[in-house]
């Protein structure tokens, strides 16, 4: 198997030799200059990459982590080599020993080679030496939540990174990454098979959005030796029980030294992704509510990173959160001005993030959090925050917004809705997406939003997502224009003008079963307007609605039935053309569905079409 290849002594030396090469090549190649903290350079021939490329997806196991920065779940990264360290920020991370075998050649060379670079960059740390914590292979696929990793730096505790473009059987469109460095400058670098990215403490950087294919990158992490070794000592004493565990943490976070209690607060995290931190006490919540007043961004960084993970993981962390003081010092940090000089942190994206959290599905943490004085800061971050800033106040505002009938007049005050607009031609895939849903939200029941979102412009940035790369931006789109279709003949003849009919029929088409669901309702809302139904027929909808009525999905059945009802009511044309294109069949089997509402949409559709549910014949008289 696989790892029996990886250990083939014979392997291993002539992929070493190659990459020695590539080493001579590299110094033969001019240099970044001393002042840039990252650096780009050939790292492993592209032959031996493609050699090694079946044996890295045989060993590819992914974990079931979670990070905030990845808004979630992160299920698409396999780790060959995992520290045990209390600051570890891969929570539910698993080592996976195959992957090692088959990479360790080149992770020790990379190793080595990163090395030199980072000693040339630090003098001061020229005697020090780099021991790698983690090693990991990421999979990008366009599937939703695995395209891209925003920006983000790679931890406190990581003195120095890598990242190596692997190769991919099977091609890709898309990726690349870009780096911050200086702050204040944003460098893309396509990145090339081979090629590797250094980077220095805390440089902030992104992977961008893959549209095809699948792209593969090994990541490496290092921390300075005799680093390592203290903070293994500090894991090992704090691991001899989970309870034991807890409560040590808890300790650390509420008396310990400031490097402590950072790392308390994500070890704390990390925890509570797996379910297993509840602060049903408010004498737990203090010292974690007074951290987030810290001095140093670092700390208030890790202390909405630590609010966001346990409002995320219960109601009860929600409800003990908020009962202990947590919202007002968060909106604070939304107000928090950069350091002079200095880069801004992250602790107004976590703080926007936390917030967020802790308004999700949560009636008196919404109110609270808008009555801090929460909803115009989030307006402002959206408005002027960086990428990762812009994504989580767009997330934050939906929240906000969602099921609260008060929350949407106030942002609509706050001037919520253009900002959002705007974000819908935002730079990341994650602001245009999170944007999308929040104007879902502030869409539905509210009469006020809509209006509002059509007369800056709205329709023709959603009919435009249509058109992108993005499934998830696709979905979000469509949704939206559904909601605004819904009853408005202005709506839909803005919608219809704006040319959204060929683009929602081509996902109709060819598109993921939640793009055609949310395709099919907005076109069933458009097929009221009578040149809305030419249009739709003419872009060739009927004969892929027809299909839905026998896919897996029973939200899609449901709503290609909605969709072709609507076409065919009124219109003996477009009756003709449904009942040609085999309707009937599939329409009286879920007439015997289990499900009330699946049998009430075919009877609905089986109406318009003039079809006897009983005999399955046409009725005499045609129905309009």
């Amino acid at each position: 198997g696989s790892s029996k290849m990886a250990c083939d002594g014979r392997g291993t030396k002539r992929l070493l030799q190659a990459t020695v090469c590539c080493t001579r090549r590299k110094r033969g190649r001019s240099q970044p200059a001393h002042a840039l903290r990252h650096a780009i350079v050939p790292g492993v021939s592209v032959q031996d990459l493609k050699r090694l490329a079946a044996e890295i997806e045989i060993a590819f196991e992914p974990s079931h982590t979670t990070y905030l920065d990845a808004r979630g779940h992160w299920n698409i990264s396999c780790y060959a080599e995992l520290v045990e360290l209390a600051e570890t920020m891969a929570p539910g991370a698993k080592e996976h020993p195959p992957l090692k075998g088959v990479l360790l050649p080149v992770l020790e060379q990379l190793t080595v080679e990163l090395e030199k670079w980072w000693r040339a960059l630090r003098p001061e740390r020229s005697q020090s030496s780099l021991r790698r914590i983690q090693s990991f292979v990421t999979r990008y696929r366009p599937h939703p939540g695995e395209t891209h990793l925003r920006r983000h730096v790679d931890g406190p505790h990581v003195d120095a990174s890598l990242i190596l473009q692997l190769h991919s059987q099977v091609g890709f469109e898309g990726g690349g990454i870009s780096v911050w460095d200086p702050p204040s400058e944003k460098t893309f670098v396509p990145l090339g098979t081979g090629e590797v990215c250094f980077l220095d403490h805390m440089v902030y950087h992104q992977s961008h959005e893959v549209s095809q294919g699948e792209r593969w990158v090994l990541v490496v992490f290092c921390k300075v030796q005799d680093e390592v070794k203290a903070s293994q000592m500090l894991s090992a004493s704090r691991h001899d029980g989970d309870e034991e565990s807890v409560e040590g943490l808890l300790t650390s976070l509420s008396s310990g030294r400031v490097e402590q209690r950072k790392q308390a607060a994500v070890a704390l995290a990390s925890l509570a992704t797996q379910g297993q931190v509840n602060f049903e006490g408010a004498g737990a919540i203090a010292p974690l509510v007074r951290m987030l007043r810290a001095e140093t961004a670092e700390e208030r960084e890790r202390a909405a990173f630590l609010v966001g993970c346990l409002a995320a993981s219960s109601s009860t962390n929600q409800a003990a959160l908020a009962d202990a003081g947590a919202v007002a010092p968060l909106v604070q940090l939304l107000r928090a001005e950069p350091a002079e000089g200095g880069a801004r942190s992250m602790e107004h994206a976590w703080a926007a993030a936390a917030l967020a959290r802790l308004a999700a599905n949560c009636p008196r943490n919404k109110t609270s959090i808008v009555e801090g004085g929460a909803a115009v800061s989030l307006v402002h971050l959206l408005e002027r925050g960086g990428d990762a800033e812009r994504e989580e106040a767009a997330s934050a505002l939906g929240n906000l917004a969602a099921n609260s009938p008060s929350n949407k007049a106030l942002l609509l005050e706050c001037g919520a809705i253009p900002a959002l607009v705007r974000s819908l031609r935002g730079s990341t895939a994650g602001e245009r997406r999170w944007a999308a849903a929040a104007l879902r939200t502030l869409a539905t029941d509210f009469p006020e939003g809509q209006a509002l979102m059509v007369q800056v412009g709205a329709v023709e940035s959603f009919v435009q997502l249509l058109r992108g790369d993005s499934a998830a931006e696709r979905v979000g789109a469509a949704a939206v224009l559904g909601c605004l279709a819904a009853d408005n003949a202005h709506y839909q003849a803005t919608i219809l003008a704006a040319g959204a009919v060929t683009p929602l029929v081509h996902l109709l088409k060819g598109g993921s079963a939640q793009e055609q669901e949310e395709v099919a309702f907005a076109l069933g809302d458009l097929a009221i307007d009578p040149v809305g139904k030419e249009l739709i027929a003419q872009a060739g909808a009927i004969d892929p609605l027809v299909r839905l009525l026998r896919c897996e999905s029973q939200s899609c059945r449901e709503r290609a039935c909605f969709a072709l009802g609507r076409l065919a009511k009124g219109s003996a044309k477009l009756r003709s053309s449904i009942l040609e294109a085999g309707a009937i069949e599939p329409l009286l089997g879920l007439l015997d569905s289990e499900l009330a509402s699946e049998r009430e949409e075919a009877a609905y559709a089986l109406e318009h079409l003039g079809v006897d549910p009983d005999k399955g014949a046409l009725l005499e008289s045609s129905v309009g």
